[in-house]
């Protein structure tokens, strides 16, 4: 069967320039500016609505050593968001009383029962929530507290009792900025009326909530904000996660694709499943704690040899035994899901609507949305019963790249069947009546009757094995910062590879990894996925056969100490030849 590949819409496939082929095809007319972008492409913060009278406010509470709370949201932008304004009053001199409110599960903002405000707060900060907590601020705003909402999410209703600051208000240009972006802009602001420059010590935590949030960065100020906080790490949780993660990340600073692959999925580990303390621990070391813990080492070279480790070094290490108990978590939730989809057949249905009840952890359901999506090559809607209401589903849907629904959220509320798709176009929180679920799940069905659902390798470039060379890996590889959310990391499908038998080997603690490293160009081939090439390469000693393959590649250069080899990695191939 042949690989399912098809060109990204409108490609010249012109590989006499790569970097303006693969910007044209995301969109980007001006390839030149956007890998070259400066402060230019930033906004002024004055056009986001309510923002100089937010200021005002906030530095009036301040300055008069107001008591303080501050609602740290349950995600990574929740937490950075949080963290700059922390830090930032603590800048100001800040000598009062700052409360901070954890959420104990996944919830947002001050829908959650569970939060309490302190009475004795006089200025509540919520970043990146609260927009639409209407009533909630009423009631607060009637004891006395003055709030300040700054947000990004869709304002879907007036909230008349508190000053919000929201991107989506108003004409502000940007509608891809996370709620840390709207924080850092806000603590510009306030920087002019206190006559002081400490917002861009806090850049970091900016770049990272919107890399974490998923920012769409064909959105200049967003990918100039990225680029300009991952050239300046400074907090010392980054710092600490990052070094975490050297061995993956290397010597030089993050990319976009670095700390969305190895820095976020930690943090939200620890923010899903850790304790109220572990949460803690990450917010004290982005507000710069001083605490210190003995560490013990139970393997490597300090096996057995006690040190001090700072609270950065702390949680990345809480925040590592996270991930590795979710993912034995979400491993067990696949399993028993995959036995449940089997045996109700839902794989039948163009979208995959699950039932996890009693499976999945409310804290879980995007993570096995996003893995069942990719089982089951098809997007996904995973349900579970509303705790407060059982005649109601809340839950998570996630799609799959490159397959025939573009846009997720749109085609599920089109059906008419939900309460609510609240998120990104194809990642969002979902809320449906129990007994509108057989007619969402019909209505999906009709309207995709003859459309393809699953996942096409969307590439660049086709090509034959003898135009593949070194300057194009090189070309490829020099442009490892341009990808981020929405400009994607190119995809090449290469025709008629050939890999002689005695060339090609197994690696990995499995055996199904396979390497073949071209004798003439050195251009080293790596596939993680096993396949067919595992198996013929393991039937005999010594073969002079050859195999030709075609594959979906990603292209770029592999540093290893002062090693650099050309790197082609395989993500998907078929074998079209034996020789």
């Amino acid at each position: 069967m042949s690989l399912p590949v098809k060109l990204w819409p409108g490609s010249n496939n012109d590989l006499s320039n790569p970097a303006k082929t693969i910007l044209h095809n995301r969109g980007i007319e001006d390839y030149k500016r956007y890998m070259n972008l400066t402060d230019d492409a930033l906004y002024s913060p004055y056009l986001l609505k309510d923002i100089e009278l937010a200021a005002d406010v906030f530095a009036s509470s301040v300055n008069r050593n107001e008591t303080i709370s501050i609602l740290v949201d349950c995600d990574v932008d929740g937490f950075t968001s949080a963290a700059i304004i922390y830090n930032y009053i603590k800048d100001m001199g800040f000598t009062g009383i700052i409360h901070t409110l954890f959420h104990t599960k996944k919830q947002h903002g001050l829908s959650d029962p569970e939060i309490k405000v302190p009475e004795d707060t006089e200025l509540l900060i919520i970043p990146d929530a609260g927009s639409n907590d209407v009533e909630q601020c009423q009631r607060l705003h009637e004891s006395g507290m003055e709030i300040i909402i700054l947000d990004h999410h869709i304002i879907e209703q007036k909230n008349p009792d508190v000053i919000v600051v929201n991107s989506q208000d108003g004409s502000y240009p940007n509608k891809e900025l996370s709620g840390a972006g709207v924080v850092w802009k806000f603590c510009q602001v306030v920087d002019d009326i206190q006559w002081t420059e400490y917002a861009n010590k806090y850049t970091d935590l900016a770049a990272v909530g919107n890399i974490a949030d998923v920012m769409d960065m064909h959105s200049l100020e967003t990918k100039r904000l990225a680029i300009k906080g991952l050239a300046q790490i400074v907090n010392p949780a980054l710092k600490a996660y990052v070094d975490f993660n050297s061995y993956s990340i290397g010597s030089d600073e993050p990319t976009c694709i670095d700390i969305a692959f190895y820095v976020v999925p930690m943090m939200n580990a620890l923010i899903r499943v850790g304790t109220q303390e572990q949460k803690q621990h990450l917010f004290a070391a982005m507000t710069y704690s001083k605490a210190t813990y003995e560490y013990t080492p139970t393997r490597g070279k300090n096996k057995g040899v006690t040190t001090q480790e700072d609270e950065g070094a702390h949680s990345a290490r809480e925040a590592n035994s996270c991930k590795y108990r979710q993912n034995k978590d979400k491993e067990s939730c696949l399993s028993t899901m995959e036995d449940k989809i089997s045996y109700y057949k839902w794989d039948d249905n163009k979208v995959l609507f699950a039932n996890g009840d009693g499976v999945v952890e409310k804290e879980l359901t995007g993570l096995v949305a996003a893995n069942l999506a990719s089982m089951y090559n098809r997007p996904c809607v995973l349900l579970l019963h509303d705790s407060r209401d059982k005649t109601m589903f809340g839950g998570s849907m996630r799609n799959v790249h490159g397959g025939g629904v573009e846009n997720l959220k749109a085609l599920l509320e089109s059906t008419g069947c939900f309460d609510f798709v609240q998120g990104h176009e194809n990642a969002a929180g979902v809320h449906i009546a129990k007994d509108k679920v057989p007619e969402a799940i019909a209505v999906t069905n009709k309207m995709l009757a003859g459309v393809d659902v699953k996942k096409f390798y969307i590439v660049d470039f086709a090509l034959d094995y003898d135009q593949l060379t070194l300057n194009l890996i090189r070309d490829i590889h020099a442009m490892r910062r341009v990808w981020c959310q929405g400009i994607e990391e190119p995809l090449f499908f290469i025709k008629n590879i050939q890999i002689p038998h005695n060339h090609c080997a197994t690696m990995g603690k499995t055996g199904s990894t396979w390497k073949y490293t071209d004798p003439d160009t050195y251009i080293e081939f790596v596939c993680f996925r096993g396949g067919p090439i595992v198996d013929w390469v393991n039937e005999s000693f010594y073969s002079n056969e050859i195999k030709t393959i075609n594959a979906v590649c990603k292209l770029g250069m592999n540093q290893y100490g002062s090693r650099v080899t050309p790197q082609v990695i395989i993500e998907a191939y078929e074998v079209v030849k034996n020789e």
